[in-house]
């Protein structure tokens, strides 16, 4: 099944919603790039998952930053923070002066992304804004 999907890949470095499709689908491939850090972290090994990772992550930063809609921004945030890439930094920062206004999943991913990146004062902030509706039973 792996090796379907990587045939799947794109010469962009995305992946098609459907296995023919000619375009890449971000959303499609955040996950994928997702999958494909949680196979490395379970032991499976880049050949095993024969993903072009690299050419993947420089698809989700190339959308990332040209898209006008940002309703995956913090998700990208975590995804491209797991892949060691610093340019998220200016994101974060973006989002986390905006808190009030994200969802809750927004908030919990830029949280991640901060914990990715080092950037702990910025983990607390998130964990702050979603204990305000955490209610123990």
């Amino acid at each position: 099944m792996l090796l379907q999907i990587a045939k799947a890949q794109h010469s962009d470095g995305g992946f098609p919603y459907w296995p023919e499709g000619s375009t890449s689908d971000y959303y499609v491939s955040l996950r994928l790039a997702e999958i494909y850090q949680a196979g490395i972290e379970h032991g499976y090994t880049k050949s095993d998952l024969a993903i072009n990772y690299e050419n993947l992550i420089d698809f989700i930063s190339w959308y990332m930053n040209r898209s006008w809609n940002k309703s995956n921004l913090a998700h990208s945030c975590y995804v491209l923070a797991k892949a060691g890439r610093s340019e998220v930094d200016g994101y974060l920062s973006g989002i986390l002066n905006t808190l009030e206004d994200r969802s809750f999943t927004d908030i919990a991913y830029a949280g991640l992304a901060c914990i990715e990146r080092g950037n702990f004062a910025g983990a607390r902030k998130c964990e702050d804004m979603l204990r305000r509706y955490l209610v123990p039973t």
